[in-house]
């Protein structure tokens, strides 16, 4: 005969079977919150009187020991509320708790405020920012979550996972260059999957964020200056010269390396003020370091191109890479820096005759580096 387990040891097992976020709801003490904001929006009277008893039974049912349904009735049998103000603080419970932790068909409606931000830490740290700001992260999506969930066929605990990193970054608690691995460790990705869920959610989330902040708080007059500044390119003529220039170097592994310690330099702030290549070159360098994505800077600085680099020349089946393989890498950060038209790189690639199977080594590099992470002025 089966063993009938003791209130204390089911609960334990509850426990490490929930999500990182519904714990952290509990461990927080958040639930008493939503509950007292729950009773707040009832128009509820004397809401001490029922605020330590509802906590408990909201408690109760987050760990799957009643369901909504008994909460329900429990309510209207510990308290005098009236029908609609008990309706009212389980619609209120249902949206902000029950539904968003422990649903089996996961909702991806509304916003990523309303499914996160009641976390205490984050919403904490929320109601500091700026007015401005506050208001442009109510407004935004939570469908990218759900688009990323569904393709990648995310868990309920990565999904949670998903939308803390994605609060924690809107509140400064992490870095967006740190989104890559904080997506290997916490949702258990491969590099190639991480890249690939970091680039949309810096699509859908973080660039609009950025783009709306700026319209929001830019004075106009400085508006016109940037985009007048921006129209002040460099012409194509002037960078294939800058190009020519560092293949006339005898050592292209000398010439990557002192491009990459000065890219290092600037990302560290630990620029000596030396020259890199010419004043001319290292201003354009520096003004184009300051305008790529995150992504982008740590995908050099980190040497992860030469990493994808080598997974596209094995998938493209190429022979005896050493020949050619260092002027890639050169090629590749000179992409990156706006420096070489993909299209020029591509055609060179075609002359190529170690890498068989072209496609698939331009079409690595495009999906791994070129279109997730730089923009469209390489095409």
């Amino acid at each position: 005969m089966e063993k009938e387990l003791d209130l204390e040891t089911y609960i334990a097992q509850q426990w490490k079977a929930l999500p990182n976020l519904t714990q952290q709801v509990i461990k927080e003490g958040t639930y008493r919150e939503v509950t007292q904001q729950a009773l707040n929006k009832a128009g509820a009277d004397n809401t001490e009187e029922y605020l330590e008893q509802l906590s408990f039974e909201a408690l109760i049912v987050i760990l799957n020991l009643q369901t909504v349904d008994d909460f329900r009735e429990n309510v209207k049998l510990i308290s005098s509320l009236t029908d609609t103000q008990v309706e009212t603080i389980v619609r209120e419970l249902n949206a902000q708790l029950f539904s968003t932790l422990n649903s089996v068909n996961e909702s991806f409606e509304g916003t990523i405020l309303e499914h996160i931000f009641f976390v205490k830490k984050i919403n904490d740290l929320f109601l500091k920012l700026p007015a401005e700001t506050q208001e442009i992260i109510q407004k935004l999506s939570f469908d990218c979550i759900g688009t990323l969930a569904h393709r990648h066929l995310f868990n309920k605990k990565q999904i949670n996972a998903l939308r803390t990193m994605i609060a924690e970054v809107m509140v400064g608690l992490i870095n967006t260059t740190d989104f890559v691995k904080h997506a290997q460790n916490d949702l258990a990705l491969s590099y190639t999957d991480a890249v690939a869920a970091a680039n949309e959610v810096e699509k859908e989330v973080f660039t609009p964020v950025r783009e709306s902040l700026l319209n929001a708080l830019t004075p106009k007059n400085v508006k016109e200056k940037v985009v007048s500044k921006q129209e002040q390119s460099y012409s194509d003529e002037w960078k294939k010269k800058v190009v020519e220039e560092l293949y006339k170097e005898k050592d292209v592994v000398a010439t990557e390396k002192k491009l990459r310690d000065y890219l290092i330099g600037l990302h560290d702030d630990t620029d000596d003020g030396g020259e890199c290549i010419n004043k001319e070159v290292d201003a354009y360098i520096k003004k184009r370091w300051q305008t790529l994505p995150p992504l982008a800077k740590r995908v050099l600085i980190e040497n992860t191109y030469k990493e994808i680099l080598q997974f596209a020349l094995n998938k493209a089946d190429a022979e005896d890479t050493e020949p050619y393989l260092h002027d890639l890498q050169l090629d590749i950060l000179l992409v990156v820096l706006g420096l070489l038209p993909k299209k020029s790189f591509i055609e060179k690639m075609d002359s190529n005759t170690a890498i068989k199977n072209k496609k698939a080594f331009t079409n690595e590099l495009d999906a791994q580096i070129f279109s997730s992470i730089i923009q469209d002025e390489t095409e």
